[in-house]
């Protein structure tokens, strides 16, 4: 079959497709069967592999993971050599768990010495789900003065910043609202906390404002005195 000319007698050139350039690293591009015997890699590995280049980058090395291991203070001390627990594992002997503190980062755990209820989480940002509730049941709602929101819907604030050293303790947390922990951290308002429960804000006027725990049931009466009347009993 002839090639199509033009007017002028010269053939007409086929047009070419352009295509873009692959973003896929050269050395994870995938490779027909048989190119490279050396790789082992399934057609589903070198994809993944592929997937993962992209998302992370070639160079890994400043990811870092996290894992949490309790243990009691004593196993650190070497006093005890109780088993320490692995989240998401199970139990580890003492000696693994101190050359796993060797090198890490350590947060202090206060735990009830009777129950094993978590108490305070020292620095830690977020706090333990008893301490949560607690926080909660004792405000009840939203601690901006006024502010009728239920607390199970707020947010659990720290009154002093945590990145400003403010501990995850229930004299540093309340719930609060997102409008108002929004006003607190980049509003005018200021926050106080003097004791665990007790807030005192104050405006951009300058006038304070206190908000104290309600009681949960109404202060029981004093029982009566005894009758001074009877003679003294001798």
């Amino acid at each position: 079959m002839e090639s199509e000319r033009r007017r002028d007698g010269l053939p007409v050139r086929p047009p070419t497709r352009r295509t873009r350039p692959s973003r896929v690293p050269p050395h994870l591009r995938p490779r027909r069967q048989g190119q490279n015997p050396g790789d082992e890699r399934t057609t589903e590995q070198r994809r993944a592999d592929v997937l993962t280049d992209l998302l992370l980058g070639t160079n890994q090395h400043h990811m870092r993971a996290e894992i949490q291991v309790l243990v009691p203070a004593t196993v650190l001390a070497g006093t005890s050599n109780e088993p320490g627990e692995l989240a998401g594992y199970g139990p580890l002997d003492a000696d693994t768990v101190r050359h796993l503190a060797g090198n890490a980062t350590w947060r202090r755990i206060l735990t009830d010495p009777l129950s094993g209820t978590v108490l305070d989480v020292g620095r830690k940002r977020y706090p333990s789900p008893g301490l949560a509730e607690h926080i909660r049941i004792r405000d009840r709602t939203c601690r901006f003065p006024g502010c009728p929101r239920p607390a199970t819907s707020c947010e659990l604030d720290h009154s002093i910043a945590h990145s400003k050293g403010g501990e995850t303790s229930d004299g540093n947390l309340g719930p609060m609202c997102p409008h108002h922990h929004h006003a607190k951290d980049h509003g005018p308002w200021k926050l106080e906390q003097p004791k665990p429960g007790h807030f005192i804000w104050t405006s951009p006027t300058g006038d304070t404002y206190e908000v104290a725990p309600e009681p949960l049931h109404e202060p029981q009466p004093a029982p009566p005195a005894p009758d001074n009347d009877d003679p003294p009993r001798f």
